[in-house]
């Protein structure tokens, strides 16, 4: 991946959506209710020119701030769905963030980054998710994308602490495999996991979840 560009010109594989939401740092894991996590994004309308000003960090972050939807669709539908609206963006109850930080690298826009990629951006994000579940065993998980399903379907468990173990188990052997899953340690994550496609591809006779999930019973 290739990091994107800072305003004093330095570089940083970062996620836009955790840097708009600095605050979440700060934030008790019992304010976060959910995790709405996608493969990677970057605005569609981003120039591929290089070092162009759009590669920006700061552009990017301000982007989903001002929820400029028209012509990216993946904070269009975020943002057409009540429901997200209200959880990210207004009461920002729920983090949305990548599995894959940085920019994509060549002119490839979409599709899955591969084995290699996800073994390595694994423990980031499962780290993430473990520190806002904390004991919440309402916690929720929505994994959005194919990138994130097993082809094996029993190992996408809705049961967020064993779909987690089976990402750490598939994580640490195989090509490309991390060590740094074993420094995960045993710790039990509460909550539950659900999955749905990208919502860049979400319209109105589509969208598998139109809103966070219900706590349940």
């Amino acid at each position: 991946m290739n990091p994107f560009v800072k305003k004093d010109n330095s570089k940083a594989i970062a996620c836009p959506w955790l840097n708009w939401r600095k605050d979440y740092t700060d934030a008790t894991p019992g304010k976060i209710q959910g995790v709405f996590i996608m493969q990677d994004w970057w605005c569609s309308s981003e120039p591929k020119e290089k070092d162009s000003p759009e590669k920006s960090l700061e552009y990017h972050v301000d982007y989903i701030r001002k929820n400029n939807f028209s012509s990216d669709p993946t904070i269009k539908n975020l943002w057409n769905a009540p429901s997200w609206k209200k959880a990210i963006w207004e009461n920002k109850t729920w983090l949305v963030t990548n599995a894959v930080w940085g920019l994509r690298k060549g002119n490839i826009s979409s599709g899955y980054l591969g084995d290699t990629i996800h073994k390595a951006a694994f423990p980031i994000w499962a780290k993430l998710i473990s520190h806002f579940a904390g004991n919440n065993k309402d916690f929720k998980v929505v994994f959005a994308g194919g990138w994130a399903v097993f082809e094996n379907a029993k190992f996408n468990d809705k049961n967020l602490n064993q779909y987690l173990k089976n990402w750490e188990k598939w994580a640490g052997k195989g090509t490309g495999k991390n060590d740094e899953v074993s420094k995960l340690g045993d710790t039990n994550v509460y909550g539950n996991a659900y999955f749905c496609c990208h919502p860049s591809v979400w319209n109105s006779n589509f969208n598998c979840l139109k809103g966070p999930p219900p706590n349940r019973v």
